[in-house]
């Protein structure tokens, strides 16, 4: 966890859960987990909670890992009361993955494969989907064709395996960003990273 302040009066929390080896089955587990977590974690952050207008969430991959990112951007909440709130609600969604029925997880992973069929809309798109395969994520041209594939044959109970792997406290590797307003009183600090450099210094990028 890192802490820093804000020219603004706005309040970001930012946190990535890292895990697997950018494999097929945990790029094809992201796809589909990544069309689960947005609605309601924005469901219950902006909508219930009314915690700021940013609200996201998402999957990423570079190179040999895989992750789940959560965004929330609050100009009423102080980011380490933001980051409680949104652990809280973040460590229940296995369970709720866990507990959906067989016609929601078809429907969820039906979105993850039309999404990866998308045709980009430019060149510069094109080009830029190239650029992550080959130099960023370093995977075969026709990574979405294999991830397809894998997707149809994908089970409810592996991507649960997987999701609770990565936000389980056991398992847990996680990046945490706090980012407080200039008006905003911080209640406490979460920070066991001091020094930002030494830190990036001493990480083995993957």
């Amino acid at each position: 966890v890192y802490e820093t302040n804000s020219i603004s009066n706005n309040s970001c929390f930012w946190k990535q859960y890292i895990y697997g080896n950018n494999s097929v089955d945990d790029f094809a587990a992201s796809s589909l987990l990544q069309n689960f977590i947005r609605t309601p974690f924005y469901t219950e952050m902006r909508t219930k909670r009314q915690l700021g207008y940013i609200v996201w969430a998402g999957s990423s991959s570079r190179k040999q890992s895989t992750g789940l990112y959560f965004v929330i951007q609050s100009n009423s909440t102080p980011a380490d009361q933001v980051l409680d709130i949104a652990n809280n609600f973040i460590v229940q969604m296995p369970d709720m993955f866990s507990s959906m029925d067989s016609k929601t997880f078809s429907m969820i992973k039906s979105s993850a494969i039309d999404r990866l069929l998308e045709k980009s809309k430019s060149i510069s798109e094109e080009a830029g989907k190239i650029y992550s395969k080959l130099y960023i994520d370093m995977v075969p041209s026709d990574w979405e064709e294999i991830v397809i594939e894998r997707l149809k044959t994908l089970t409810k109970d592996e991507v649960s395996q997987i999701f609770n792997s990565a936000i389980s406290k056991e398992n847990q590797e996680s990046i945490t960003i706090l980012f407080f307003g200039k008006d905003h009183v911080k209640s406490s600090s979460k920070a066991n990273v001091k020094d930002i450099d030494l830190f990036k210094k001493r990480r083995d990028y993957k």
